[in-house]
């Protein structure tokens, strides 16, 4: 399949069967457009054309994984809401592409620019009609801070020390942001599969 006949594909509506199934269908056929490349060269090209229309579910969130020479994951502290950390990112607006919606909420959180070198992994949560992509990024220009109103605090975390207030599902992201994942798939049929284990008390490096 060329990349011209996916930027036609995604924005048309494919038919699925009703329920869990059908969206989990739904998921991985938006998933596997995003799978074709690996290359951030290949990715930049068609993954900026791509909006959001028709889609069948309510949220589409983007995330980005930075990591700095010591091998630590930049996390942002949300300033409203449970105040969790997370990894720098938000949601994809209508008629925005993943790129585009990813680059901006990096500015608009840490004030910096990045590079989107590859597709981690989609997460969805059929129960909510949520899909989250998690791409590994660089930074490019400028320097991490935090970005009022909607950041309080930044932070590089080691594996082995990242946060106690980090939820469940972004722990997985940046668990498999550490590990090098390429295109991983994670449905989460519940708000139970979402309980997190007892993690040790993680603190700031």
């Amino acid at each position: 399949m060329s990349f011209g006949t996916m930027r036609l594909l995604i924005a048309a509506p494919k038919p699925v069967s009703p329920g869990r199934n059908g969206y989990v269908q739904r998921v991985r056929w938006h998933a596997q457009l995003l799978f074709c490349s690996n290359a951030h060269e290949s990715l930049s090209g068609w993954a900026k054309s791509i909006r959001v229309y028709n889609v069948s579910m309510a949220t589409v969130g983007v995330f980005a994984s930075i990591f700095d020479p010591m091998g630590r994951v930049l996390l942002v502290r949300r300033a409203y809401g449970s105040r969790r950390w997370t990894t720098p990112g938000g949601r994809v607006e209508q008629g925005e592409s993943p790129l585009a919606a990813l680059q901006r909420e990096v500015t608009e959180e840490i004030a910096c620019e990045v590079r989107i070198a590859h597709l981690l992994g989609v997460y969805a949560k059929p129960y909510r009609d949520d899909l989250v992509l998690s791409f590994l990024a660089e930074l490019v220009r400028g320097t991490p801070r935090a970005c009022f109103p909607e950041i309080c605090d930044i932070a590089f975390f080691a594996r082995e020390k990242l946060p106690r207030e980090l939820a469940f599902n972004a722990r997985l992201r940046v668990e498999d942001a550490f590990e090098n994942c390429r295109g991983i798939f994670r449905v989460f049929d519940s708000a139970a599969s979402l309980a997190p284990p007892s993690f040790p008390q993680g603190g700031k490096v």
